[in-house]
């Protein structure tokens, strides 16, 4: 299998609106530019879970977002870094197979025990809905 090396692509709409997350990412742990698989995602969402793990935050989101997250993980990482660093709003757009996207929005909590929790949850009530028929188009 031939390596590639993948350059992130981000346009000047997202920098827009998103505040520039490309220069809210620590420079020693920026996983853009590394060579990959053809096909294969820069990073997993276990990357993403191994940032929460080592700042001993709880991530919590619906599977289902899990799942259509899958091909965005480079984005949805750089996103709750900066969110995690104060950086960003905390809204993350959610691209969906059929064009259109869901706003989502990082919450930072504590559990009744004071452990820190990380959410993950649409901006709008129909926008689980949305995700769910996305990734699942036969339900």
């Amino acid at each position: 299998m031939a390596l590639v090396r993948v350059k992130p692509v981000i346009s000047g709409e997202m920098i827009r609106e998103n505040r520039n997350l490309a220069n809210c990412v620590d420079p020693g742990q920026r996983p853009m530019g590394r060579a990959v698989s053809e096909g294969q995602a820069v990073l997993s969402f276990k990357t993403v879970e191994e940032v929460c793990e080592s700042k001993k935050i709880t991530l919590v989101l619906h599977p289902a977002i899990r799942r259509a997250v899958g091909g965005y993980e480079e984005s949805f990482y750089i996103g709750l870094r900066c969110f995690l660093k104060g950086e960003t709003d905390g809204i993350f757009f959610l691209p969906l197979q059929d064009g259109g996207y869901v706003r989502l929005i990082f919450s930072q909590r504590h559990s009744a025990g004071g452990h820190p929790i990380l959410r993950v949850d649409p901006l709008t009530p129909e926008g689980l809905q949305r995700i769910k028929a996305a990734v699942d188009p036969n339900n």
